[in-house]
């Protein structure tokens, strides 16, 4: 963040109380989830998750429109893109699911694919591709790490590779 904030006071000194303001609100996040402790947020993994899912709907709909896509929400003056909270959200529903239910079944992965493609469904249609593909790729690698039989990982990279090239 210091690094950043001298590169860009040489390139653009007018931008840089505004940047030191985000790295302060930056660190200032940092330390209260820290503080507040990875079992107290996974005790609330579902009101986040709830919370992230209506900020992407709202972000369809509120945000300005930027190249025709809908991915950064203005609220208080400060530009949220809400999906890029996508995969650090999701991914402690999808961990504790992975570990508290396991994906030994098809139900257990269709419960999964719920989860984890409803995020991913709002992300798409913004649209935000790139996105897209780093949470469905991080939400991956969640199952791989869990029980998931080989043969469904290898049909799940497989479809990732075909969803990709289509889109």
């Amino acid at each position: 963040s210091c690094i950043g904030l001298v590169t860009l006071r040489s390139v653009a000194p007018s931008l840089v109380p505004a940047q030191t303001g985000f790295v302060i609100i930056g660190w200032a996040a940092f330390l209260i989830t820290w503080n507040f402790g990875f079992t107290e947020m996974l005790r609330f993994r579902w009101l986040f998750y709830a919370g992230l899912c209506l900020l992407l709907v709202i972000t369809l709909f509120a945000a300005t429109l930027t190249r025709g896509t809908a991915r950064w929400l203005e609220i208080g003056g400060i530009r949220l893109q809400g999906s890029q909270l996508a995969v650090p959200l999701v991914g402690l529903v999808a961990a504790q699911f992975t570990y508290k239910v396991g994906l030994s079944s098809l139900k257990k992965m269709a419960l999964f694919g719920l989860i984890t493609l409803t995020p991913a469904f709002l992300i798409v249609i913004a649209p935000d591709l790139g996105t897209t593909l780093v949470f469905l790729l991080s939400m991956a690698s969640v199952g791989f790490v869990s029980d998931l039989k080989t043969h469904w990982l290898i049909g799940g990279a497989i479809f990732i590779t075909i969803s990709t090239v289509v889109a």
